[in-house]
C-alpha cells in the first residue's frame, strides 16, 4: 500500500498551487511522473506511484487523487 508521509502531501499541496506550466516539470523532477506534451492541470492533488499522463490531457481544478498505485 502506499503511504502518504506529511512532507509528501505537503509538496503535492505546493506544487498544486503552481500554474500549470509550472507542475509539469516539477512533477516530473519530484515525482517521476511521465507527463505529455500539452498537458493542463488545474488545482488538484495527484498522488499516485506511477504516473503517466498522455499528450493533450486536461485535469480541471479540485480533483484529488490519492493512495494510487498507477494512473
Amino acid at each position: 500500500m502506499h503511504v502518504l508521509s506529511k512532507s509528501r502531501i505537503a509538496v503535492l499541496a505546493s506544487i498544486a498551487l503552481l500554474p500549470s506550466f509550472l507542475k509539469r516539470p516539477c512533477y516530473r523532477l519530484f515525482f517521476g511522473y511521465q507527463i505529455g506534451k500539452r498537458v493542463r492541470v488545474g488545482l488538484s492533488i495527484i498522488d499516485a506511484r506511477e504516473c503517466r499522463i498522455e499528450d493533450d490531457v486536461q485535469i480541471g481544478h479540485l480533483n484529488l487523487v490519492v493512495r494510487v498505485e498507477k494512473l
